[in-house]
């Protein structure tokens, strides 16, 4: 948790400098790169762990880090429908068949099995 929540922090303040702004919408990128990084530390400690025998105590966190991923992308993708409610609230039909709604519906629906498997 120590750490999404410092990788969040340190992403938000980074967007924040990059626009010039602290706003809801460099927190919902903020929440997408987290969400990238904890899932990516998930899916690196099963492979380190797997190669390299220190690591492999630290494997019992891949779970954590995959649903804090998880978390941190659901925050994005409801963080975009406030931000941009004519697109993805109701106008999410007209705008169904669009490469980001397709493909984030179909990413969310992937981690959303991961992580009920989990």
């Amino acid at each position: 948790m120590a750490f999404g929540t410092t990788v969040l922090l340190l992403l938000w303040g980074y967007t924040s400098a990059w626009h010039g702004e602290v706003s809801l919408a460099t927190l919902a990128t903020a929440f997408a790169g987290a969400g990238g990084v904890c899932i990516g530390a998930s899916l690196a400690l099963g492979s380190a762990g797997y190669y390299l025998r220190p690591i492999a105590p630290a494997i019992v966190y891949r779970r954590n880090f995959g649903l804090l991923g998880f978390g941190f992308a659901s925050l994005h993708a409801l963080s975009l429908v406030v931000l941009q409610p004519d697109r993805y609230a109701w106008g999410l039909l007209s705008h169904f068949w669009s490469a980001d709604v397709l493909l984030g519906m179909t990413a969310m629906a992937i981690l959303g099995v991961m992580a009920a498997v989990s």
